[in-house]
């Protein structure tokens, strides 16, 4: 990653020019010069042919040239992701745009990749999966996140973590490769062919099953894999840094784990939430007045809520970033900016 100062600075120049002394006149006494000219007038008549002063060569253009092509129209997306430092976009077409940190190539889309139905950006890298179910990642792959395995065919659902990804298949089985240094990828069995949802984390993973109960494994030093008790009907889940959150059937959103900047501290003003998700140090939801509420870590605006987002349709939560999609398929990002992430597309803005 680079770093970038900057610096200034000036000169001065001076530059002056000598004054010429000045000498009085003295009377002139001698004989003045015989001045009378006895030399033949020199020919003054110009007898050159005049140069041919026709203008022959084309008018300039003086027609009008400004732009009259048809401005291009923005592009609509249908889904939003906000990775570690990038963030990416799913447009109504099935192509994917990315943009911020690519340090990794975690924003540079293979070409092969096209007809996406669901995107997901983890730290460093990304994923996609298409309509055929066919998973794609790339980027970073130091822990092998983004290599899928041969065998894994028909994806419904995915989650790219910090250094590992997990997927559902259609027939609700978890695959999970990567980093399982905290057996974040170690999938239980208790769980095997009954998922309908998964979220892959900083080093552990949250899924919810056919009959809405939640299941976490890996790192648990914050309590971030011990879901509540009390916690059932779950719609979605999803894993953040050092925290998890869910929703449930009646729109309740509970969180657990890390809770020093509180990004566990759901405020009690917010109900009827459709979705959340968990960043790094915080957490925002989308209830069904598709207003956003973040909560947590706000050192650089993440949290803080754009006044112009009133009609939200989802939000995705990065690490010092958040980005949202509106209902007219424009994408807002706020937060930090460093790597160009929350810089969203011209055309993906809404134009």
């Amino acid at each position: 990653m680079c770093r970038v100062h900057w610096n200034a600075g000036f000169a001065l120049v001076g530059c002056g020019s000598p004054l010429a002394l000045y000498t009085p006149a003295t009377e002139d006494t001698s004989e003045p010069a015989d001045t009378e000219d006895t030399s033949e007038p020199a020919d003054t008549e110009d007898t050159s042919e005049p140069a041919d002063t026709e203008d022959t060569s084309e008018p300039a253009d003086t027609e009008d040239t400004a732009d009259t092509s048809v401005p291009v129209e923005p592009i609509e997306a249908i889904a939003v992701s906000a990775g570690g430092f990038h963030s990416c976009a799913l447009d109504a077409e099935g192509g994917v745009t990315c943009w911020g940190n690519n340090e990794y190539g975690q924003s540079t889309v293979p070409a092969s990749v096209e007809f996406v139905s669901a995107i997901r950006s983890g730290a460093e890298h990304t994923c996609a999966v298409d309509v055929m179910g066919e998973l794609t990642c790339w980027g970073w792959n130091e822990y092998g996140q983004s290599s899928i395995p041969e065998l894994l065919t028909s994806v419904v659902d995915f989650g790219a973590g910090l250094y590992h990804t997990c997927a559902v298949d259609s027939a609700l089985a978890v695959t999970c490769w990567g980093s399982d240094y905290y057996g974040q990828s170690t999938v239980p069995q208790v769980i095997a062919g009954r998922v309908v949802a998964i979220s892959a984390g900083g080093f552990h993973t949250c899924a919810v099953d056919i009959e809405g109960e939640v299941a976490c494994w890996g790192r648990n030093d914050f309590g971030q894999s011990d879901v509540p008790e009390s916690l059932s009907g779950v719609v979605s889940v999803s894993a953040g840094d050092a925290h998890s959150c869910a929703v449930d059937t009646s729109g309740e959103v509970t969180c657990w784990g890390y809770d020093y900047d509180g990004q566990s501290s759901v405020p009690e003003s917010l109900s009827g939430a459709i979705s959340v998700q968990a960043g790094a140090q915080h957490t925002c939801a989308v209830d069904a007045g598709a207003r956003v509420t973040c909560w947590g870590d706000d050192y650089v605006g993440q949290s803080s809520v754009p006044s112009v987002l009133d009609d939200a349709a989802s939000v995705s939560v990065g690490n010092y970033h958040t980005c949202a999609l509106d209902a007219d398929g424009a994408v807002v990002c706020w937060g930090s900016n460093e790597y160009g992430q929350s810089a969203v597309p011209l055309l993906l803005s809404g134009g």
